[in-house]
């Protein structure tokens, strides 16, 4: 009986250490990157030296989030569900918002793209991280892990 509960016990452990676990064997993340105006990249909604008489587009900044995603594994990925993470500039440690994106793209083994999100109303934040929750593989195999809670 004993050794039951021992062997119990372990598989429990296992299987919590599992399913909290972040780290992703298969994928790679690296570089999230904020980009506060999108539109100032292309010289939209900025004046422009070159056409003084025109007047500046006004459009509300968009916001992009992205990071770059490696598929360290031998199976092509179709699809990647990742969630990008801003903390509180006066408290570094805590989580101030959760982003979530699904993004269907296929990733051969060794290959790295880099995934993004737009959108309006977004917090910069301080600390950016990126982490994947989920992989959909091209043979239809499926590998999912924990979600930050915010």
């Amino acid at each position: 009986m004993r050794h039951k509960i021992i062997l119990l016990t372990i598989i429990v452990f296992s299987m919590i250490a599992g399913v909290s676990a972040q780290t992703v064997a298969d994928v790679e993340v690296s570089d999230p990157k904020f980009v506060w105006n999108i539109y100032s990249k292309y010289n939209v909604g900025t004046p422009n030296p070159a056409s003084r008489d025109r007047a500046a587009l006004s459009f509300d900044p968009l916001q992009e989030i992205s990071a770059g995603f490696r598929n360290t594994g031998i199976k092509p990925i179709k699809k990647i569900s990742w969630e990008f993470i801003t903390h509180k500039v006066d408290a570094p440690t805590e989580i101030e918002y959760v982003y979530t994106a699904s993004s269907k793209i296929d990733i051969a083994p060794g290959e790295t793209v880099r995934l993004s999100k737009t959108g309006v109303f977004l917090t910069r934040g301080a600390k950016p991280e990126a982490r994947v929750f989920r992989i959909e593989y091209a043979d239809g195999s499926l590998w999912e892990g924990a979600r930050t809670k915010n």
